[in-house]
């Protein structure tokens, strides 16, 4: 019998977003300098806009002396300080902006918008009034408050005020929590992408521009009365045709089935998206769905630097988008949706209470399969499971991967392969069978279980800026369990145009292209490669979406066409060993190996020259790299003890000597 694990407690600390709504306040003729004349003669066009680098000005004056009021923590100042800067940086090095009036502004206009004064926190934008925004090069200015009236569960909300005669926002609010608990570990991070979630509200991703400025939303009832919200923007269908392969779609899904706010993407569809409703912290994605919406604005020009880390779904067809994740009558997964949902325990035969490790959809974090017991579901058509039992609520309750609670509880991204997940306490946490089974029964002796951490010795897992999620059950040959359990680990990755690379250790081993569980020479256990194109879908490979702006890294066009073909007779090249020569795998630094060279290691440090070529290194310097023999000059002499190694000759030699 096949064992359930319904986890009984809440889901933990998770943020989510107020209610935002702009109230649209058209900026006045008296805040018009004289050198616009009108702002008629200053509309501009368009449909041809011009755009230029986006410059956002943050109020910090009032939410400092609201932090003192409420007596916050006392590194509150620094981390509220830190997050508005990187969602700042980010948002500017992300989108372009058109121009504006030269627009200038009072107390009373400010007060308009609840807030006291700004006199003290801007001189330039001071008592004299004299200079307008766009003479300060100022496109965008955003005042921070707190408010001790949120609820529990609400921790931000956003809202756009004055805007110009187009309509583009030019002033916004944003609304913190004073209850913020500010204990978790990499808090700072998670306050930036809340800051960042609640800061594209204001530029235009609201209700009120999605429905009534724009008219890009289309609602309709399903046969089961389920009501379904859709953007229709030109630019959003676009990339919504190429992410899913589905050339009949209409648009792109927001929430309003938990939600009565129609300005968040739907989790079901955009799991991980920033602008969700629930940031999902075992995956955070600056997706191209919405650079898409604010390009179909016309107020901004989007760099598309997500570094293809939105996966959660890509690829999937028609079926992803008009199917229920669990068949209600089989109560199993369609399984061409088995990167995205999980539909059994590979635990559950053990007859006791236990969470079964895997990883996230896009492969940035461990997670674990269990299922949330819930006092309430807001729509019985997702109660898939029966008795409450249900996944994730802000995905419609499917079955994906998730941190538990109590890790969330104690460390924001606590799964996450980046360093974000060093501070984790317990990593994937499993079970281990090292005993013998009770006669007459069904249940084993297990080992106490151990963590990721613990383990980490054996098993290579490695935290950084290219590592991702596998899933894997390797050990090193000097350990032996009676059983070895599959789970998620983090290992480091490397991309070049060919191949996938994994890191374990000193072992280098590549990836069949379609995927496909393999074994690794020295290590007990399987390792379950994914498709090429899932790890490997940027110009730049990177886990973070911040790290993923910060190194420029775009989508790759072929990246949107999987092969989940499992593929099991691969022969794993490790360093030193033979070269598939079929395939000429490269490992490389996210990027092609060094010219002439057939294999590289990470920075692109030469390993096995091409065939016709000669391996040359500096008996002065690091330097190494590989040279067609008919270029082999007398600038360069071998040694009888490698005669495989060509050496530079030393600088400023005078003759030559060949050893």
């Amino acid at each position: 019998m096949l064992f359930e694990l319904i986890y009984l407690q809440p889901e933990g600390k998770h943020y989510q977003c107020g209610g935002s709504s702009a109230k649209m306040i058209p900026i006045s003729k008296d805040n018009i300098l004289d050198e616009d004349k009108t702002a008629s003669n200053f509309k501009r066009k368009l449909d041809d806009p011009e755009f230029h680098d986006f410059h956002i000005y943050f109020d910090y004056v009032n939410l400092y002396k609201d932090i003192e009021k409420f007596n916050l923590d006392q590194n509150a100042k620094t981390i509220f300080t830190n997050a508005i800067k990187k969602a700042i940086a980010t948002l500017e090095s992300l989108l372009k902006v058109v121009e504006t009036s030269n627009t200038v502004w009072d107390d009373e206009s400010i007060k308009e918008m609840g807030i006291e004064s700004w006199n003290e926190s801007c001189p330039c934008l001071g008592n004299s009034y004299s200079k307008g925004m766009r003479s300060l090069q100022i496109d965008l200015i955003i005042f921070g408050k707190l408010d001790d009236t949120m609820d529990d569960s609400t921790l931000a909300s956003g809202d756009s005020y004055f805007v110009d005669n187009n309509k583009r926002p030019l002033t916004g609010v944003v609304t913190f929590n004073s209850k913020i608990d500010f204990s978790n570990k990499n808090m700072e991070r998670y306050l930036t992408t809340i800051t960042l979630h609640e800061f594209t509200h204001i530029l235009g991703f609201e209700q009120v521009y999605i429905a009534n400025v724009f008219n890009f939303l289309k609602q309709y009832y399903d046969e089961e009365n389920n009501l379904h919200s859709l953007i229709t923007s030109p630019k959003v269908v676009e990339a919504g045709k190429k992410y899913f392969n589905c050339p009949t779609l209409e648009g792109v899904e927001l929430n309003s089935y938990s939600d009565p706010y129609i300005q968040h993407w739907n989790g079901r569809f955009l799991l991980g998206e920033y602008m969700a409703k629930l940031l999902y912290t075992e995956e955070e994605v600056i997706s191209e769905f919405t650079l898409a919406y604010l390009e179909d604005t016309k107020f901004y020009k989007a760099n598309y630097y997500t570094g293809g880390l939105m996966r959660y779904g890509k690829g999937k067809g028609c079926e992803f988008l008009s199917l229920y994740c669990v068949d209600k009558s089989t109560k199993k997964v369609n399984p061409n949706f088995g990167n995205e949902y999980f539909d059994t325990f590979r635990n559950s035969k053990i007859g006791i209470v236990e969470h079964d490790p895997g990883c996230s959809s896009g492969r940035q974090s461990r997670a674990y399969h269990y299922y949330n017991k819930l006092t309430e579901i807001n729509n019985m058509n997702y109660l898939y499971y029966g008795n409450n039992k249900a996944g994730y609520m802000n995905a419609e309750y499917c079955p994906v991967s998730k941190v538990i609670p109590e890790e969330l509880n104690e460390n924001y991204y606590s799964g996450h392969c980046s360093s974000l997940g060093e501070n984790g306490k317990y990593g994937s946490r499993i079970l281990y069978y090292n005993g013998t089974e009770i006669v007459g029964g069904n249940l084993r002796v297990y080992t106490p279980s151990f963590t990721n951490k613990m383990l980490a010795p054996f098993t290579g897992e490695t935290y950084s800026d290219h590592s991702f999620c596998y899933l894997s059950s390797l050990f090193n040959n000097g350990i032996i369990f009676k059983q070895i359990e599959i789970r998620g680990v983090c290992y480091n990755s490397f991309c070049s145009e060919r191949s996938l690379t994994i890191n374990i250790f000193d072992v280098y081993f590549v990836c069949p292209r379609a995927g496909g569980n393999i074994k690794v020479q020295g290590y007990n256990g399987t390792f379950s490669c994914p498709d090429y194109y899932l790890i490997c879908s940027g110009t730049v490979l990177c886990n973070d979406m911040y790290d993923c702006v910060a190194k420029k890294s775009e989508i790759k066009e072929e990246s949107y066409n999987y092969d989940y073909t499992p593929l099991t007779t691969q022969n794993i090249t490790t360093l030193g060993e033979n070269i598939d020569d079929k395939n000429n795998y490269e490992l490389s630094d996210n990027g092609k190996c060094p010219k002439y060279c057939k294999l590289c290691k990470e920075g692109k440090i030469c390993i096995i020259c091409k065939e016709d070529c000669y391996f040359l290194a500096s008996k002065t310097s690091e330097e190494v790299g590989c040279l067609p023999k008919n270029e082999v000059s007398e600038a360069y002499y071998k040694e009888d003890s490698n005669p495989n190694v060509y050496y530079k000759c030393a600088e400023n030699c005078a003759s030559l000597k060949i050893i």
